[in-house]
């Protein structure tokens, strides 16, 4: 199959922007739950995401080469 970078929206900023997102929804449940339960779901989801959009960089680094941006960040724009 044909792989293309994408570039439109929060990809942009980030190279797993729907793990953004999910992680934003879960830490809008934690808020509206406010408890152990919504903490716990968001806390998995976060040990679970933030390391395979580590490792998606890594794929579209190796797959594209120079032609991937090098200032597109992980997961949370500006910062990792």
């Amino acid at each position: 199959p044909r792989y293309v970078i994408p570039n439109e929206g929060l990809f942009q900023y980030v190279t797993c922007a729907q793990y953004l997102v999910e992680l934003w929804t879960f830490f809008g449940f934690f808020l509206l739950s406010w408890g152990p339960n919504g903490l716990f779901i968001f806390c998995i989801s976060f040990a679970n995401l933030v390391p395979r959009a580590s490792r998606a960089t890594a794929w579209y680094v190796e797959k594209f080469g120079d032609e991937y941006p090098a200032d597109r960040r992980h997961i949370f724009p500006f910062i990792y």
